[in-house]
């Protein structure tokens, strides 16, 4: 049911209208469409820069509220300090990449892979970069900080083998996945979200962001070889940083398959 829902909602005439009145560029499209993750989670359209749900003082206020405790945006300058990084991949990519080469990589050749029961610990962590904001939320506890950082690794074995059953001809095999090191994407596929919140909000203006979303896009371009690759990076980046996905089957089925998917009309490389 919750599958249909999102979906008929994408495919509706409501959003196609929408999505008329308030189209962009079709160069603008296709760097907006790196953040289609992101956004169809959050149940906007797809292929453009204004947001839907933002029309309502109390949908504001409820949007001002959530964005500020889970960012830390405020105001203007917060925005485009975290636009400026995260279009950067200098975010908790970092992290997952160093992650990745110290605890996945080495059990690539095991053909029982999976990380499920690895447990890091606080001495395991102490070197490695991009633990920054981590480190901030767990108030600086390095035991709970390794709670965050083993929910994510499980996170990543479970997305793993997820990917693995999406479907016919749209599952992913074990040798594509391990073939993914870089994980860029779950940084780069946050910034048309930020800079679509921090406008519809007021923090911003919409042609202050568009530098931050297409620097984003074209590092994604030449980072990946297509959506493919870079929708599987940017879930397991993004298991890795946030711990769960439980919607992984829905966006990817949705993004790959779905003819209405902005992925099958904007071409991946700029």
């Amino acid at each position: 049911m919750f599958k249909k829902i999102f979906q008929e909602f994408l495919n509706s005439d409501e959003v196609k209208k929408f999505e008329a009145e308030n189209s962009v560029t079709p160069k603008r499209q296709r760097a907006l469409a790196f953040g289609a993750v992101l956004m169809f989670s959050n149940r906007e359209p797809l292929r453009t820069f204004k947001m839907m749900h933002a029309n309502h003082p109390a949908q504001i206020e409820s949007l001002r509220v959530g964005f500020g405790e889970w960012w830390g945006i405020y105001d203007g300058q917060e925005a485009l300090d975290v636009l400026d990084y995260l279009s950067k991949a200098a975010g908790h990519a970092i992290f997952a990449g160093e992650a990745y080469n110290r605890f996945i990589l080495p059990l690539k050749g095991d053909k029982r892979f999976g990380v499920r029961n690895l447990n890091i610990t606080p001495n395991q962590i102490q070197d490695l970069r991009g633990l920054e904001r981590s480190y901030e939320r767990s108030n600086g506890d390095l035991v709970t900080l390794c709670e965050r950082i083993n929910r994510g690794l499980n996170a990543y074995d479970q997305v793993w083998y997820d990917l693995q059953r999406i479907g016919k001809d749209h599952n992913f095999s074990s040798e594509e996945l391990l073939s993914i090191g870089n994980f860029a994407a779950w940084d780069l596929g946050r910034v048309v979200y930020i800079a679509r919140t921090s406008a519809a909000l007021g923090y911003v203006e919409e042609e202050q962001t568009w530098p931050y979303i297409e620097k984003a896009a074209d590092i994604a371009g030449e980072v990946y070889k297509d959506w493919r690759q870079y929708l599987a990076a940017y879930c397991l980046g993004r298991a890795l940083g946030f711990g769960s996905y439980k919607n992984i089957d829905l966006e990817v089925r949705y993004l790959l398959k779905d003819p209405n998917s902005p992925y099958n009309d904007s071409s991946f490389k700029n």
